[in-house]
């Protein structure tokens, strides 16, 4: 294993040792992997064809259409806690326009045990902003879509939606004045 490689125990799959090309593959790479390598999530790219596609075919014996979350390979590599790999695995359909129209507040069961996220709209929203999904936005719309799977990309890590108060932020941040409201909104959402 290479001194910069990292594992990652996540709770379900075990520890994961992240891959480099350099070590070769070990198995053929199909089209979400090729898709996800591509546009940089060199990491998820080999978890979510080796790990989160099969055990939801498999295990949960679920054949319908399903929305992954890709988190960035930075992101995953630099996190020190556990990562819920399956709580970026919804049982639905979730384009970008599904996602842009979502009720606020709402809530998708995932395949993590007593997973869910949270779809809130971004403050101070007319109606043209994307949806934010546990808190994040959405940085890579669509990098793989065949019909029955869907992968999005997210720049970080996803805070546990239990432990996130959004409704209080968002309390928080219409008490502001108008010039730091868009301030805070950056420093809260989309850093």
């Amino acid at each position: 294993m290479p001194e910069n490689a990292r594992r990652v125990d996540d709770g379900y799959f075990g520890e994961l040792k992240f891959l480099y090309p350099e070590e070769g593959l070990g198995f053929v790479p199909g089209q979400v992997y090729k898709a996800l390598y591509k546009a940089g999530y060199e990491q998820m790219a080999w978890i979510v064809q080796e790990k989160l596609i099969p055990t939801v075919r498999s295990c949960f014996r679920y054949n319908g259409t399903i929305t992954i979350f890709a988190p960035r390979d930075q992101a995953l590599l630099t996190y020190l806690g556990k990562t819920k790999l399956l709580q970026y695995v919804v049982p639905m359909k979730l384009d970008r326009d599904t996602l842009k129209n979502f009720p606020n507040n709402s809530t998708i069961l995932t395949f993590q045990f007593s997973g869910q996220l949270k779809v809130h709209r971004p403050p101070f929203d007319d109606g043209t902003r994307d949806s934010l999904v546990n808190g994040d936005p959405i940085k890579d719309w669509e990098i793989y879509n065949d019909g029955r799977v869907i992968v999005h990309g997210v720049g970080s890590i996803f805070r546990d939606s239990w432990n996130t108060n959004f409704d209080e932020i968002y309390r928080y941040l219409n008490t502001l004045p108008q010039d730091l409201k868009e301030k805070a909104q950056k420093v809260i959402f989309e850093t």
